[in-house]
């Protein structure tokens, strides 16, 4: 690692370390990867770090042992992490996930409890407009419906939207149940909706609770799965006597290329991997390439 590497990587380190400081548990994404490559020379000791760390699966106590590890590693002289724990730091901050589960199609089910009928929907949807207009179809299908309660999850993990409605239900007792239908099993992209018809018999709070989760459980049961991948599409510009090395990396790599688009002398190649390896196949195809490759990318 060139001094100028060693420095941009020690700023970023030092900036999601006061996050840790301030008690933000969570640190995420591309800039995990990013500068976990800073340190890709130590590999051997963060792996041999690793298998002497007992690190818990859900890490109850990940702040306490970051914290440790920052302490421990931390020069005071050169006011800089010792690298060699900085990728340990960040695999016990971070959640990296490359694909996510959501729904497939439409599940359904439907309830009774003590004369009140649950209608319960849960359906995959792309964006907040989307589970609106379903909503609203909703409405229109069950015009006469007592209370629509409902609970959302929107966009991919790590970052995304969780919203609920009780819908003149006693505060609490329905949009809750149901978002906990689909975070329970860590759904994304996910709308579940439970109608309730009057029976004309008070269930009362805790009542409500377990009617309208019941329901909203059994509907997300119902409901086919599939599996997303999170991926970027690398787009790599090279003079044209360079595309083997591309493909070569890209291969290497586990990237899948589209269909190459020429211009005068060069090629451009996309490529589509998953964000995990991204920042990877960047550093490969620069070395790879002498420098010469130009990208991109749209995720």
């Amino acid at each position: 690692m060139d001094r100028h590497q060693a420095s941009r990587c020690d700023l970023t380190t030092a900036r999601m370390l006061n996050q840790v400081a301030g008690h933000n548990a969570t640190i995420t994404g591309r800039e995990v990867v990013s500068v976990s490559l800073c340190i890709l020379e130590n590999t051997a000791k963060v792996e041999d770090e690793m298998s002497r760390q007992d690190l818990p699966q859900h890490r109850p106590d990940a702040q306490i042992l970051v914290r440790n590890l920052i302490y421990e590693s931390f020069d005071c002289n050169e006011k800089r992490l010792h690298t060699p724990h900085v990728l340990l730091i960040f695999l016990l901050m971070s959640e990296l996930v490359d694909t996510y589960l959501t729904l497939a199609g439409e599940g359904q089910a439907r309830t009774k409890v003590k004369g009140s009928v649950f209608i319960a929907y849960a359906v995959p949807v792309a964006d907040a407009e989307d589970a609106d207009r379903i909503l609203q179809g909703w409405w229109k299908q069950h015009y006469d419906a007592t209370h629509i309660g409902w609970g959302r999850r929107l966009g991919v993990p790590p970052d995304g939207e969780e919203r609920w409605d009780d819908n003149g239900e006693p505060h609490g007792t329905t949009g809750p149940p149901i978002l906990q239908a689909i975070t329970g099993q860590d759904l994304w992209g996910v709308l579940v909706g439970v109608v309730r018809y009057y029976g004309g018999t008070k269930l009362g709070t805790g009542g409500l609770v377990r009617a309208y989760g019941e329901a909203a459980v059994k509907a997300v049961a119902a409901a086919p799965r599939k599996t997303i991948h999170i991926t970027d599409t690398l787009h790599v510009t090279v003079p044209l006597p360079l595309i083997g090395q591309v493909y070569s990396e890209a291969d290497k790599a586990g990237a899948v290329p589209s269909e190459p688009i020429y211009a005068p002398n060069e090629v451009t190649i996309p490529l589509t991997i998953s964000i995990l390896r991204t920042e990877a196949l960047k550093i490969s195809l620069r070395d790879a390439t002498a420098g010469k490759a130009l990208m991109r990318i749209d995720s």
